[in-house]
C-alpha cells in the first residue's frame, strides 16, 4: 500500500444516522463504500495477518494454536472490546488466521482482497482451495476489495492477466492490511524480501529497521510503537530449514 494510496484511502469506524458503528472506506471526504455495519459491536482494535503460503502441515496447525492463543489473550485483556482480524484469505497462513480467529468468541474477521473475487480464486489451482476460500468469505463479517480503491487504477489499467498487475494488488492488498492493523503478525521464515508483496517485503515496509528474525521458534512479541507494533511468528517453509 504506497503513499498515494495511503493519502487517498483511509478506512473510518464513526456512527450513521442511526447511532451505530459502521466501518467507511473514504477517499479523501468522500464516502465510498460501506464495509459493514456494527456488527462488530463497537470501534474495534483491528489485528493485520500476512504469512506465507507454502507451510508444512505440522506448521498449520502450531500456527493455528498460536494465533488462538494470541487472540484470546488480547480479547481476555480488553473484554469491551471488539477484536476484528484482517486477512486476505490466501493459502496458508492468511486462512489458518480466519480459522483461528473464527473460533475465538469477539472476533471478527475482515476479509481485504486483492482483487475481485473471481480473480482471486484463478490463483487456486485446487477445487478444495477454493471452496475453502469460498467457505472463509462466506464467514467474514465484511469485504473489502483493495482494487477498486486504487486511486491510479484508471492510468494503469487494470487488467489482471499481467503478471505485474498481479503483483502489484497483492502487494496493495498487503500493505493496506498492515497500514489499517493496529496490530500486524506476521508468519515469516526471517529472510530477506524476494517478492513484491511478499510476507518479507510487506514486514519490511512496515518496520524498516528490522534485521531480520533472531535463532528463536518463540513468538516474538513487539517492543516497539506503532507502526512497528509487529508480532513475529517465525515458521518453516516447505522444503526450506528451520529459521
Amino acid at each position: 500500500f504506497d503513499g498515494a494510496l495511503s493519502d487517498a484511502v483511509r478506512l473510518v469506524w464513526c456512527e450513521d444516522n442511526a447511532g451505530s458503528e459502521v466501518l467507511w472506506i473514504m477517499r479523501k471526504r468522500d464516502r465510498l463504500t460501506q464495509i459493514a455495519p456494527s456488527a462488530f459491536g463497537g470501534t474495534p482494535v483491528s489485528i493485520g495477518v500476512v504469512g506465507h503460503r507454502d507451510l508444512p502441515e505440522a506448521e498449520c496447525s502450531r500456527i493455528v494454536k498460536l494465533l488462538t492463543s494470541i487472540l484470546t489473550t488480547y480479547r481476555d485483556e480488553h473484554p469491551h472490546t471488539p477484536i476484528v482480524v484482517l486477512t486476505a484469505l490466501a493459502e496458508g497462513a492468511d486462512r489458518l488466521a480466519a480459522e483461528a480467529a473464527l473460533s475465538v468468541a469477539g472476533v471478527s474477521v475482515l476479509a481485504v482482497l486483492p482483487m475481485p473475487i473471481e480473480e482471486c480464486r484463478r490463483d487456486f489451482d485446487d477445487p478444495q482451495s477454493s471452496a475453502r476460500f469460498d467457505a472463509s468469505l462466506a464467514s467474514a463479517h465484511g469485504v473489502v476489495i483493495v482494487s477498486e480503491h486504487w486511486p491510479d487504477r484508471q492510468q494503469i489499467g487494470l487488467s489482471f492477466d499481467l503478471p505485474e498487475i498481479r503483483d502489484l494488488a497483492y502487494q496493495r492488498c498487503a500493505r493496506f492490511i498492515s497500514l489499517f492493523s493496529h496490530i500486524l503478525i506476521a508468519i515469516w521464515d526471517g529472510e530477506d524480501p524476494k517478492l513484491i508483496g511478499g510476507t518479507a517485503d510487506t514486514v519490511y515496509h512496515r518496520v524498516p529497521q528490522l534485521e531480520g528474525l533472531t535463532a528463536t521458534r518463540h513468538v516474538e512479541f513487539p517492543t516497539g510503537r506503532p507502526p512497528e507494533t509487529t508480532i513475529h511468528l517465525p515458521v518453516t517453509r516447505l522444503n526450506r530449514q528451520e529459521p
